[in-house]
C-alpha cells in the first residue's frame, strides 16, 4: 500500500511538473506574442507620426512660400512706385534747372 501510494504521489507530481510546464511554455508564447505587437504598434505609431510631421512640415513649405511670394509682390510694387515717384522727381528736377537756366540767360519762360 505505501508503495501504491507512493506510485500515485509520483505520478500526481509529473501531472503537476506537465501541467507546470505546459503553463509555462503558454506564458513564454504570451509574452512573445505581446512583443511583436508591442513591436508592431510602435511601429505604426512611428509610421503615422513621421507621416503627420511630413505632413505638417509641407504645410508649412506652402504657407512659407505664399508668404514669401506675397512679400516679394509687395516689394516689387512698391519698388515700382518708388521708382515712378523718383521719375517724377528727377523730371521736375530737371524742369527746375532748365528754368533757372534759361531765366540765366535772360531766355522768356
Amino acid at each position: 500500500m505505501p508503495d501504491d501510494i507512493l506510485s500515485e504521489l509520483r505520478a500526481r507530481e509529473e501531472e503537476m511538473e506537465a501541467l507546470i510546464n505546459d503553463a509555462r511554455q503558454r506564458a513564454a508564447r504570451i509574452r512573445e506574442e505581446a512583443a511583436r505587437e508591442a513591436r508592431a504598434l510602435k511601429e505604426s505609431l512611428v509610421a503615422a507620426a513621421d507621416a503627420e510631421a511630413a505632413r505638417l512640415a509641407a504645410s508649412e513649405r506652402e504657407k512659407t512660400d505664399r508668404d514669401a511670394g506675397e512679400i516679394e509682390e509687395k516689394g516689387r510694387k512698391e519698388a515700382s512706385e518708388l521708382r515712378e515717384h523718383g521719375e517724377r522727381k528727377f523730371e521736375g528736377a530737371v524742369s527746375e534747372v532748365m528754368r533757372f537756366l534759361m531765366e540765366s540767360i535772360g531766355a522768356p519762360r
